[in-house]
């Protein structure tokens, strides 16, 4: 994706969490509560994201349409019930 070499950026890659593991070691209690909400949240949208474009795949297969609305509609609520739910418990 970049001009860099590839062995370079996996090398700076690596650092980082090497740099940033003796970070997790001060508290780790803390560093997991802190990442919890925050990767919940990007896990609910990328499901949401992936649930949205269904249809669309399916269209592309030439499936039935109505099971695809249907498990999309299923789907997505399930997603945005999570990302409620991760929302709502990351305030308390």
């Amino acid at each position: 994706m970049t001009s860099w070499p590839v062995r370079r950026i996996i090398v700076a890659i690596g650092a980082a969490m090497v740099l940033t593991a003796l970070f997790t070691l001060i508290n780790p209690e803390r560093i997991y509560n802190d990442l919890l909400t925050p990767s919940l949240i990007a896990l609910w949208l990328s499901q949401l994201i992936v649930f949205a474009m269904y249809p669309r795949f399916a269209a592309r297969q030439h499936d039935r349409r109505l099971p695809a609305w249907v498990l999309t509609g299923a789907a997505t609520a399930f997603a945005v019930y999570g990302l409620w739910a991760t929302i709502q418990h990351s305030g308390s």
